[in-house]
């Protein structure tokens, strides 16, 4: 395979770890959720070693309550998000500020 091809390999592999990680699911629990019989498949894939097939990425994203296409993309950024905003809506609204200012002075702390 092409340095290119395994790259792409890598990064889903990648998303696909982060994503399960950011739900809390070990790779036993989204092999499970795949049915798949054991957590090699899903090892395999996260290392960028398996080539999977569209029904497998079906699968995976069903399992990781996404959509595919969040599977190839900025999913992980998406799931931070997400991850984020549900930590947001939990919060009162003097919690709320206080993260919003944090926020701000962490951005006016930026050196860009």
């Amino acid at each position: 395979m092409s340095d290119k091809g395994d790259k792409v390999l890598k990064d889903f592999g990648l998303r696909i770890k982060t994503l399960r990680e950011l739900k809390g699911l070990s790779q036993m629990e989204l092999a499970e959720k795949c049915g798949y019989s054991n957590k090699a498949m899903i090892s395999f894939i996260e290392s960028g070693k398996r080539k999977i097939n569209q029904e497998r990425v079906q699968l995976l994203a069903d399992a990781l309550e996404v959509s595919p296409s969040e599977l190839f993309g900025d999913a992980v950024d998406d799931a931070k998000f997400r991850r984020l905003k549900a930590y947001y809506d939990e919060l009162n609204d003097s919690q709320r500020k206080t993260l919003v200012n944090y926020a701000e002075f962490l951005k006016g702390s930026d050196p860009k």
